[in-house]
């Protein structure tokens, strides 16, 4: 005869009384049951950054407002600024290819900071004030 062991965390029921979810807000259900790349701001930037310039100069003649999304016209828009405001191009660019690396100098003259950072050892015992 086999004994049978169960933890703690199995006996649990985290959620007793069976609230939230998505029977209370059905709306946020995502009903096609996938993600839409297409539908993200990095995927429509790339998209107007490979269009040709012809091509891109057309896309807004010729495509409809009741088929655009929001997601297109914001990038559209931001890309076609982003030939004369830096701030447009840096946040394509930061999108696109990722934010750059940046580094800090934690020195002072050359010399280390010390004593800035205090590091304690985890104690059960309560912190006294």
């Amino acid at each position: 005869m086999t004994k049978k062991m169960t933890s703690n965390l199995d006996n649990m029921n985290r959620n007793p009384t069976g609230k939230g979810g998505f029977q209370e807000r059905p709306e946020d259900i995502n009903r096609s049951g996938t993600w839409n790349p297409k539908m993200t701001f990095g995927f429509q930037y790339r998209r107007f950054l490979n269009m040709p310039v012809k091509d891109f100069r057309k896309w807004q003649r010729e495509t409809p407002e009741n088929e655009r999304t929001v997601v297109e016209e914001i990038a559209y828009t931001a890309v076609f600024k982003a030939k004369n405001v830096f701030r447009e191009r840096q946040e394509i660019a930061n999108r696109t290819e990722g934010m750059p690396k940046q580094s800090f100098d934690a020195t002072s003259n050359g010399q280390t900071l010390i004593g800035l950072i205090q590091i304690n050892e985890v104690s059960e015992e309560p912190i006294k004030k």
